[in-house]
């Protein structure tokens, strides 16, 4: 995930009012670090609500309880607008590909036994750079035919060749 705080245009609002000595700290900088921790380390959402967790984060900045958010809900919210966020931005990368788009699909199945289809776009960036995304990472249901692996590669592309919404 790149940091993209800068461009965010979703307005955030205090969650708590104190003296104002919290703000500075950048909200958008902070809900990147905490979507990127949360997700890359496999943390619960609820960890925010934890007491211990709060306390350790309170001693490092007094004032961190301005921005950060009091239940999960609101990390759930981050997450999937940061989902949403970097779909955007990789279906700009598509577009603006300089080399055909090739694509490479593997299927899996997990510990807890869901089958899952890995789907990677590899292509040359308007920059020249070879790239390679990971557009999604669907469970397949029903066999592991390659006709039933197609509909669901299909269905993703799908999602990639809508219009894309205007970024701020």
């Amino acid at each position: 995930m790149l940091f993209r705080s800068e461009e965010a245009s979703h307005s955030r609002r205090r969650l708590n009012s104190n003296d104002g000595t919290g703000d500075q700290l950048d909200p958008g900088t902070l809900e990147q670090l905490f979507v990127k921790w949360i997700t890359s380390c496999n943390i619960s959402f609820r960890m925010v609500e934890r007491d211990e967790f709060r306390a350790l984060l309170q001693y490092l900045n007094p004032n961190i309880n301005t921005w950060l958010p009091a239940t999960h809900n609101t990390i759930h919210g981050w997450i999937m607008r940061t989902f949403q966020q970097e779909k955007e931005y990789t279906k700009l990368a598509l577009q603006s590909a300089l080399s055909s788009i090739h694509f490479s699909l593997d299927l899996w199945s997990s510990p807890n036994s869901h089958a899952l289809l890995g789907i990677v776009s590899h292509f040359t960036d308007e920059h020249g750079k070879l790239r390679s995304l990971v557009l999604g990472l669907p469970e397949l249901q029903g066999e592991h035919s390659g006709e039933n692996m197609a509909s669901v590669f299909i269905d993703l592309l799908g999602d990639y060749t809508k219009s894309s919404c205007t970024l701020d």
